[in-house]
């Protein structure tokens, strides 16, 4: 039997000897039995957390198939909802992949990956807070005859929806984003953020992030120099049009020799982007959590930093998922395998 555990982290401070956690808060609801149930995080947020609203979906297959299910703290987290279904056909397809945000109203948004129409398709839907369910699901992209996957979701204080996914329209995987400024009723036509034209290339699992100002950051792992790579791109005008991409890696890692992926991304509302990956650049590990700061300029991203503090030879650290506030708390959370077993670590 599989379970889903959420532990309230607390900021008393700037200080990380005064970080504690509550003991940790079952989400799942169904009764004893073997399942399976996973999150979809570094950087697609399946667990979202606005004021003291709290939204969480997972892939879950208590019906036998692949379902997206939901749940719901306005305490804070302490106690959780009963347990939703969001995706609507009873057809026996494959919803996975379920990235979440949640805005003060406490209005839930969620956005997954969904083969009801034969193919994977990017769909939406969002629950308000008083109500019961979920409303209708909508394709984000219903025209595209692509397989679409990998799906990323923000909400600004307009209640601006913006999606991103990797979509193989033109032959390869390309970044794609779509917004919404009627509360999720429609998308926009999706643009290309990612610069690669006619590269054969792939890039895929983008991860964004928006503030206050019309400002939109994405990021993604990119193969255009052959072994993966994690680019950044950002646009000032509401997601219309993206500057040019730029490496994030960089120093030890130059000439991108070894792979990059699960990027995370976030701005602390003020004008700060950070950003952390999973890096394969040490050949005496297996993986490391790096991170780095964008640069006042917006054109370059500072120094590369080693986050965790584990260099054991065949020790992995993966999948690191930030966050940070308006006093400049940044913290990073990932998945840590130096004991032998997995567990979760933080700095």
């Amino acid at each position: 039997m599989s379970l889903l555990f959420i532990i309230l982290l607390l900021l008393s401070g700037e200080s990380f000897a005064e970080i504690t956690f509550e003991p940790p808060v079952r989400i799942n609801d169904d009764p004893p039995q073997i399942n399976f149930y996973d999150t979809y995080s570094s950087g697609q947020r399946s667990i979202a957390v606005k004021g003291k609203n709290a939204a969480i979906a997972w892939n879950d297959i208590r019906n036998g198939n692949n379902d997206v299910f939901f749940s719901f703290a306005g305490d804070g987290g302490k106690a959780f909802s009963k347990n939703i279904r969001v995706n609507d056909d009873n057809k026996g397809g494959n919803h996975w992949y379920a990235a979440s945000a949640v805005d003060e109203k406490g209005t839930a948004y969620v956005v997954w990956e969904d083969d009801r129409d034969g193919k994977g398709n990017i769909y939406f839907a969002k629950k308000e807070e008083k109500k019961e369910g979920f409303t209708k699901n909508i394709p984000v992209s219903p025209d595209a005859k692509s397989e679409q996957g990998g799906p990323a979701i923000a909400v600004d204080k307009k209640g601006t929806i913006y999606l991103a996914w990797h979509d193989n329209r033109n032959g390869n995987n390309d970044i794609f984003l779509a917004k919404s400024r009627n509360g999720g009723k429609n998308f926009e036509k999706p643009i290309r953020v990612d610069d690669t034209g006619n590269d054969a290339s792939d890039q895929i699992y983008p991860t964004i992030a928006v503030d206050d100002k019309d400002n939109v950051y994405a990021a993604w792992y990119d193969y255009r120099n052959g072994n993966s790579d994690i680019y950044f791109t950002k646009s000032n005008d509401g997601g219309r049009t993206f500057s040019k991409s730029i490496k994030v890696n960089f120093g030890e890692d130059e000439r991108g020799k070894t792979g990059q992926n699960s990027p995370s991304i976030v701005t602390d509302g003020k004008g700060g982007v950070y950003l952390t990956w999973e890096d394969k650049r040490n050949p005496k590990t297996g993986s490391d959590v790096y991170f780095a700061r964008l640069a006042d300029s917006g054109n370059a991203f500072e120094k590369n930093i080693h986050i965790d503090d584990e260099d054991a030879e065949n020790s992995s650290q993966n999948y690191p998922s930030i966050t940070a506030n308006e006093k400049g708390i940044i913290v990073i959370a990932w998945d840590d395998d130096r004991s032998g077993f997995s567990d979760i670590y933080l700095s």
